[in-house]
C-alpha cells in the first residue's frame, strides 16, 4: 500500500483545510523555516496514533488546534488529519484496496480515532497498522532528532526499532493481547474461586438445615401415622367394648321380660287364693295393684333416674372441658410478660448487631487504606530502575575516560565531554534517588498488617453471624407468641360468654335429686304395703300363699338387680360414646383420618415425636429450594473457573507458540537487516565495517548494539564518530530496516541536514534504491535531495499565518520541457 492522500485541517499553522495527492515513488516537501512542513510529518504521526508530546513539539494537547492570528483567521475548533492508503495490503485476509484512517482533537478535550467512518479505540488501530505493514510510527516518520536517538540510544532502548523492523510487532501486539486475556482470565478465575470459598459455609450451613427440615418432614410423617394408628386402635377398642355392653345389654332386657312375665303370674295366683276373703281380697287386691303401680313407676324413675345422671355426666365434663376465663387470664398475663422479655433481648441484640458492623466498617476503611498504601509501595518497587540508572552511569564514565586519555593529536572535543558528563551526573542522580532497598521490608510489613486486621474482621464477622441467628430466632418467637396471645384473648371472649352460672346443670341436678326423692318415697311406700300384705298372708297361714308370696319378693329382687345393672350399662355405654365423641374432636384437631399403620404405635411414642418436633422448632419451608439454588450456583461458578483456567491453559500454549513465531522471525530477518546494514555502511561510506550485536540484559532480555567502523578509522564507540558520520551510520541502518522490512511509506524529515555535499549523494544514492522498496516524503532543504523527487510540495505561511501547499509534478513538467 502507498500513502494516497493527506488531509489536514486546524491542526498546528493548518487554519484552513489541506489537502495532498501523492504518488509511489519520492516526494519532497519544500520550504522556509517556520511555513509548517515539518507539522506535515507530525500530522502523519498524530494521526497514526502517536500520544509523544516531544515528538509532536506540543508541551499539551490543545496546542495541536490551530490558535488563529492576530487580526486574520479566527482560532479553529478542533484538529482533523486524514490519511488515506490505496493498494493491496499485506495481510491478504483484510480483503480492502483502501484504508482510511483519521483523527480529531476538540478544544474540549475530546479525542477520537476512525477507521473509515467506524470509532475504534488506539489498540485496534495499532493491530490493523501492523496488518498493512506499519509499525507504532517508530520509523514511519523519521526526524533529525531520531538519528541522535538511534545513536546515543542504550541497547535496550534500540529493541523496539528493531523488533519493528524485523516484522515481529503484529506477533509482539498479538503476545501483548494474548497475556492481557491470560491475565484477565487468571483473575477471573481466582475471584471466582474465592467466591466459590466464600459460599462453601452458607452452602454447609444451609445443607445443616436442610437434613434438620428433613428430618422434621420425617418425623412429622411418622407422627401423623402415628396418631391416625392410635385413634383407629383406640376407636376400635371403644367400639368393641360398646358392642358388648349393647349384647350384655339386650340379654339383661330379655330377663327382664321374662321376670317380669313371671311376677305378673305369681301375683294373678296370690289374687285367686285371695278371694275367699273378700274384705282381705279387696285389700290384697289394692296392695298388690298399688306395689304393682309402684314397680312400674319405680322403674320409670330408675329408667328416668339413669338417663338423667347420664347427661348429667356429659355436663359435667364439658363444663370441664371448656377454657374457664379465669386461666386463660393468667396463660395470657404469663405470655404477655414472655413476649415483653423477648422484645427487651430483641434490643440487646440489635445493638449489639449495630455496634458489630460499625467494628467491620472500621476494619473495610482500614483494610482500604492499607491496600492503597501497599500499591503505592508496590508501584515505587516497579519504578526502581537503580541498576540500569548505574550502568548507565558506568558506561558514560568509560567514554569519558577514553576522551581524556586520548593522544595531543585528536584532542577531546569539549562540546562531547560537557554532553557526556552532564548525562553521566544525571545517571548518578537518577540513580542516587532511586534507591528503594527498604521497600520490600514496607511491603511486607503492610501486607501482614493487611492480613492481622482481616483476621479482626472475620471474627467480628463470625460474632455479628451468631447475633444475627439469634434475632432471627428471636423474631420466630415474638411472632408465635403474638398469635398465642391473639388466640388466648378470643378464647377468654369465648369462655366468659359460655361459662355463665351453669343454670341448666343447677336444674338437671335438682331434677335428679327429685327423682331421687320420689323413688325413695315409692320404696317406702312398696315396703309398707309389702309388710301390710305379709301380715295379710300371715292371718291365713296358708303354704302355697306363703310359697307364692316368696316367688314373688324373689321375683321382684331379681327384677330390682336387673334394672340396676341395666342403668349401669347405660352409664358405661354412654360414657363409651362420649370417649368414641373425643376420640373424633382429637381426629379433627389433628387433621387426620384415623386409620391402621404398619407397625403398633403407642401413647408415649406421639409424646416422643412431638417432643422432638419441639426440639426441632420451626423451620422455613423453602429451605431445600434456596439450598438446590445455591448448590446450582456453586456448581455453575465452578464451571466458569474450569472454563477460565482451560482457557488459560490455551493461552499459555498460544504464548509459548508466538514466542517461537517471534524469535524465529527476529532470527531469520536479523541476519538479514545485518547483512543489508553492513552493504548500506559500505556504499554510504565508500567502505568500512558495520555490524549489529545482540547484547542479553539482565531482565533475560537482550538489547541491540551498534558496532560501525569507517575506513582507515578506529572506532571503539558511536559517540566518538563526528555528526556527519553518525547521521550516515544511522541513515545506513534506517536504509537497511527500510530494504528488509519497508514500511508503506517514510516521511524523512531533514535526516540530510548534517551531511556535507559528497555525503549527500551518497544519501541520495540510497534514497533512490530505497524508492524502490517504499513510497518516499523527504522533507528537506538540500537541493541534491530535491533533484531525486519526482513530485515537489512547497510549504508557506499566508498573511493570516495559516500554512498552505503548492503542487508540481516533476514527471508531468520534465515530460513537457522535453
Amino acid at each position: 500500500m502507498y500513502l494516497r492522500r493527506l488531509e489536514i485541517a486546524g491542526f498546528k499553522s493548518f487554519g484552513s483545510r489541506v489537502k495532498l495527492d501523492f504518488k509511489p515513488g519520492i516526494s519532497a516537501i519544500v520550504g522556509p523555516n517556520g511555513s509548517g512542513k515539518s507539522n506535515i510529518a507530525e500530522a502523519i504521526r498524530w494521526v497514526l496514533g502517536s500520544q509523544n508530546a516531544r515528538d509532536l513539539r506540543a508541551r499539551k494537547t490543545e496546542e495541536l488546534i490551530y490558535a488563529g492570528a492576530d487580526g486574520g483567521k479566527a482560532k479553529s475548533s478542533m484538529a482533523e488529519v486524514i490519511l488515506t492508503l490505496e493498494g493491496k495490503p499485506r495481510d491478504t485476509e483484510l480483503g480492502i484496496s483502501e484504508l482510511t484512517i483519521s483523527r480529531r482533537l476538540y478544544r474540549s478535550g475530546e479525542s477520537e480515532y476512525r477507521i473509515g467512518e467506524r470509532i475504534v479505540r488506539v489498540k485496534d488501530l495499532q493491530r490493523i497498522l501492523a496488518q498493512v505493514g506499519f509499525g507504532t510510527a517508530s520509523y514511519t516518520v523519521i526526524g533529525q532528532g531520531m538519528i541522535d536517538s538511534l545513536i546515543i540510544a542504550t541497547p535496550a532502548e534500540r529493541k523496539l526499532l528493531f523488533e519493528e523492523a524485523s516484522g515481529i510487532r503484529a506477533f509482539e501486539l498479538e503476545r501483548t493481547d494474548t497475556t492481557r486475556k491470560l491475565m484477565r482470565a487468571r483473575e477471573q478465575a481466582e475471584q471466582l474461586r474465592l467466591q466459590i470459598q466464600t459460599l462453601y459455609p452458607e452452602k454447609n450451613q444451609l445443607a445443616e438445615q436442610v437434613k434438620r427440615l428433613e428430618r422434621k418432614r420425617e418425623i412429622e410423617k411418622k407422627l401423623i401415622e402415628a396418631r391416625a394408628d392410635w385413634l383407629h386402635r383406640e376407636q376400635n377398642r371403644i367400639q368393641s367394648q360398646i358392642d358388648g355392653y349393647e349384647s350384655h345389654k339386650k340379654q339383661l332386657m330379655t330377663d327382664r321380660s321374662t321376670i317380669t312375665a313371671q311376677l305378673k303370674s305369681t301375683e294373678t295366683d296370690i289374687r285367686a287364693l285371695a278371694k275367699t276373703d273378700q274384705q282381705a281380697n279387696r285389700r290384697h287386691e289394692a296392695i298388690v295393684a298399688r306395689l304393682t303401680a309402684i314397680d312400674e313407676s319405680r322403674n320409670a324413675l330408675s329408667d328416668e333416674l339413669a338417663a338423667r345422671e347420664a347427661e348429667l355426666r356429659v355436663q359435667e365434663e364439658q363444663t370441664i372441658q371448656n377454657d374457664r376465663p379465669s386461666q386463660l387470664k393468667r396463660e395470657y398475663a404469663t405470655e404477655q410478660a414472655k413476649l415483653e422479655k423477648y422484645h427487651q433481648y430483641l434490643t440487646e441484640l440489635t445493638a449489639q448487631n449495630n455496634s458489630l458492623e460499625q467494628q467491620i466498617a472500621g476494619f473495610n476503611a482500614q483494610v482500604v487504606k492499607l491496600n492503597a498504601t501497599l500499591t503505592t509501595l508496590r508501584q515505587k518497587l516497579v519504578k526502581n530502575q537503580r541498576n540500569g540508572y548505574l550502568k548507565q552511569a558506568l558506561g558514560l564514565a568509560r567514554t569519558l575516560y577514553t576522551q581524556l586519555n586520548k593522544d595531543e593529536a585528536q584532542a577531546p572535543d569539549a562540546a562531547q565531554l560537557r554532553i557526556v558528563l552532564h548525562k553521566l551526573i544525571r545517571m548518578v542522580k537518577l540513580a542516587s534517588e532511586a534507591d528503594m532497598s527498604q521497600l520490600p521490608g514496607e511491603i511486607g510489613r503492610a501486607q501482614q498488617q493487611i492480613a492481622r486486621e482481616l483476621t479482626k474482621r472475620e471474627d467480628v464477622v463470625e460474632r455479628q453471624t451468631t447475633v444475627i441467628i439469634k434475632i432471627r430466632s428471636l423474631e420466630l418467637d415474638i411472632n408465635a407468641s403474638e398469635k398465642l396471645l391473639a388466640e388466648l384473648t378470643a378464647r377468654i371472649t369465648k369462655a366468659e360468654a359460655l361459662n355463665q352460672p351453669g343454670k341448666q346443670l343447677a336444674t338437671l341436678k335438682k331434677n335428679i335429686r327429685a327423682l331421687i326423692k320420689k323413688r325413695s318415697e315409692l320404696d317406702v311406700e312398696a315396703t309398707t304395703l309389702r309388710e301390710e300384705l305379709s301380715t295379710l298372708s300371715s292371718q291365713r297361714q296358708t303354704d302355697q300363699q306363703l310359697t307364692l308370696a316368696r316367688q314373688s319378693e324373689t321375683l321382684r329382687a331379681r327384677l330390682s338387680t336387673l334394672v340396676l345393672d341395666l342403668s349401669r350399662i347405660d352409664t358405661a355405654i354412654n360414657d363409651l360414646h362420649q370417649e368414641l365423641r373425643q376420640r373424633a374432636k382429637t381426629a379433627t384437631h389433628w387433621k387426620i383420618q384415623p386409620r391402621p399403620a404398619a407397625q403398633a404405635y403407642s401413647p408415649s411414642d406421639i409424646s416422643r415425636f412431638e417432643a422432638e418436633l419441639e426440639l426441632i422448632g420451626e423451620l422455613d419451608t423453602s429451605l431445600t429450594e434456596i439450598h438446590d439454588e445455591l448448590a446450582e450456583r456453586i456448581r455453575a461458578i465452578e464451571t466458569q473457573a474450569a472454563d477460565l483456567e482451560t482457557a488459560s491453559d490455551d493461552l499459555q500454549k498460544i504464548l509459548q507458540e508466538l514466542g517461537k513465531r517471534i524469535r524465529q522471525t527476529f532470527d531469520k530477518n536479523f541476519a538479514r537487516l545485518n547483512t543489508a546494514f553492513a552493504k548500506h555502511f559500505k556504499e554510504l561510506f565508500g567502505g568500512g565495517t558495520a555490524e549489529l550485536r545482540l547484547e542479553p540484559q539482565d531482565d533475560d532480555s537482550y538489547g541491540i548494539n551498534i558496532v560501525a567502523k569507517p575506513p582507515s578509522k578506529r572506532v571503539e564507540h558511536l559517540a566518538s564518530l563526528s555528526g556527519g558520520e553518525k547521521a550516515m551510520t544511522a541513515i545506513a541502518l534506517l536504509a537497511a530496516i527500510l530494504t528488509v522490512n519497508p514500511s508503506p511509506f517514510v516521511v524523512l524529515d531533514e535526516v540530510d541536514a548534517p551531511l556535507d555535499d559528497a555525503n549527500t549523494l551518497a544519501f541520495t544514492h540510497i534514497l533512490r534504491g530505497l524508492a524502490r522498496h517504499a513510497q518516499l516524503l523527504v522533507i528537506t532543504h538540500n537541493h541534491e535531495t530535491m533533484l531525486q523527487a519526482d513530485e515537489l510540495y512547497g510549504v508557506t505561511a499566508n498573511a493570516r499565518m495559516s500554512s498552505r501547499v503548492i503542487t508540481v509534478d516533476l514527471r508531468t513538467a520534465e515530460a513537457l520541457s522535453a
